[in-house]
């Protein structure tokens, strides 16, 4: 059983447990003496704490070099100056940063996505540190992607093509780098890829985002399908560019809906939704139909199973209900009657959070928004449920016009507070729909029974038939 940890031996433990998905005391056993040596050796200035891909262990040890390819994700911490880490300086002097799939992918994505958008961003930065720091990440991009580095596995490789256009620069630089026919066929694979260029913009309406995601599913069904080159193109790349491409459009969207989720008019907004959803759904339908459906028939034959953009899935979802709680609020606002509808403080839980970002890991920070924003509610429900009552006492008997209201405000109807409320206009519903649906069965016994003196004159029985069988079909509906 491990000792009792000090302060700098329990923040390391929990930081390294939380991230490879074990506990402080289980890893705590397995690495206190390494632990131990970095914190209290000045010229000891670096602790791997990692797990590698081929086994379940944890590798611990203080000599960087130790660290190889072979990795599935870890934590390497250090100290830019020879001292030892006390509780009183560990915040100043103890580093950390995260090693995934391999040292070069990780460094890749610490320069492109933290280091460089913070240096550059500073006034004082030279040209010709910004054309050094370009550099480096050129040429970590290019080793990332070279394919006969047989160093680097698939999933190293593709570490560097973070969005569409990426793919499409891989290609490119392959052709102007590789000779004979993987030239040939890395030019052809990036001619299929061109379109990317044109329709890869970030600031676009929703209405050509939908028009994009068409030329992306159709540019994308002619690079897996053709047949002038060998090999086809290979299908974990594939793959990831449609993940990568789902991804994209989800951010396209989250920037068109951003500002304007609590604030934008209803009637406004719900088109502007009902766009995002069904451009969500469109992507999902299309990776479905061609990895479901099409590509396992080609020659280039897709194996296993579809494709399924789990980020768009969830991100559909997360759309689906902002706008049940859009419509919920709006149908409120207009059979209570109330100051709902200009209440700045009915949004103000779901306005501190950033609800357009779906993130399976803020879900709990996004429904309790949803339940403050719902006791918002709860005293305009009841108001809401007397304004249903009135409405449906004035449709009277008339079972067209009670199921017409109902469906107007079918998402306020449903909620706990207005179904208690609305008890006895819902069993006197019920009796009014089985007395529709006897009269319904009535009149088709009726003309059946009688079916020569019901027909229009001049008119086939089989015509006849047809649209009266579509009259009655819009009765019952």
């Amino acid at each position: 059983m491990t000792p009792a940890l000090d302060k700098r031996q329990s923040l390391i433990l929990n930081i390294a447990a939380a991230y490879l998905d074990d506990t402080p005391d289980r890893l705590g056993e397995k690495v206190i003496k390494v632990l131990n040596i970095f914190l209290d050796t000045p010229t000891v200035t670096t602790l791997a704490i990692l797990k590698k891909s081929d086994a379940k262990e944890v590798l611990c040890t203080i000599n960087i070099s130790d660290v190889s390819n072979n990795i599935q994700k870890g934590l390497v911490f250090f100290k830019l100056n020879a001292v030892v880490i006390t509780e009183s300086n560990m915040q100043e002097s103890l580093h950390i940063t995260s090693l995934v799939d391999s040292p070069l992918a990780s460094l890749y994505g610490n320069i492109h996505k933290v280091f460089s958008p913070v240096i550059l961003q500073r006034s004082r930065v030279s040209p010709k540190f910004q054309e050094l720091l370009g550099e480096l990440e050129t040429g970590l991009v290019a080793i990332l992607n070279r394919p006969r580095s047989g160093n680097l596995r698939d999933q190293e490789r593709l570490a560097a093509i973070l969005e569409p256009l990426d793919e499409l620069s891989f290609w490119r630089e392959l052709a102007g780098s590789a000779s004979g026919a993987e030239s040939t066929r890395a030019k052809i694979f990036a001619s299929y890829l061109e379109p990317i260029e044109q329709i890869y913009v970030n600031s676009v309406s929703l209405g050509e985002l939908s028009d994009n995601v068409d030329t992306l599913t159709n540019f994308l069904d002619d690079l897996w399908k053709q047949a002038h080159v060998k090999p086809p193109y290979p299908q974990a790349r594939m793959r990831h560019l449609l993940d990568t491409v789902g991804i994209t459009i989800t951010t396209q969207i989250q920037e068109s809906l951003r500002d304007s989720l609590w604030t934008m008019r209803y009637d406004q907004l719900r088109i502007e939704l009902e766009v995002a959803i069904d451009i969500c759904l469109k992507w999902q339908d299309a990776c479905q139909k061609h990895t479901g459906i099409f590509w396992p028939q080609e020659e280039n034959q897709w194996k296993g199973a579809p494709f399924v953009p789990t980020y768009v899935v969830g991100f559909t979802q997360r759309l689906l209900q902002i706008q049940s709680l859009r419509t919920i609020h709006n149908q409120l606002s207009s059979l209570a009657r109330s100051s709902l509808k200009d209440d700045p403080e009915v949004f103000a839980p779901l306005m501190k959070i950033d609800a357009v970002h779906f993130n399976p890991a803020t879900q709990q920070t996004f429904d309790k928004a949803v339940i403050d924003f719902e006791h918002h509610l709860s005293a305009a429900e009841k108001a809401a449920a007397i304004g249903l009552k009135k409405l449906l006492k004035e449709a009277g008997n008339n079972i067209d016009g009670v199921l017409s209201i109902i469906n107007r405000y079918k998402d306020v109807a449903v909620r706990p507070q207005v179904v208690r409320e609305l008890t006895a206009e819902r069993e006197n519903m019920v009796v009014q729909m089985n007395e529709h649906v006897s009269h319904l069965r009535r009149e088709y016994d009726n003309r059946m029974e009688n079916e020569d003196k019901n027909r229009i004159a001049q008119m086939p029985t089989v015509v006849n038939n047809v649209i009266w069988g579509r009259h009655l079909e819009s009765k019952a509906r």
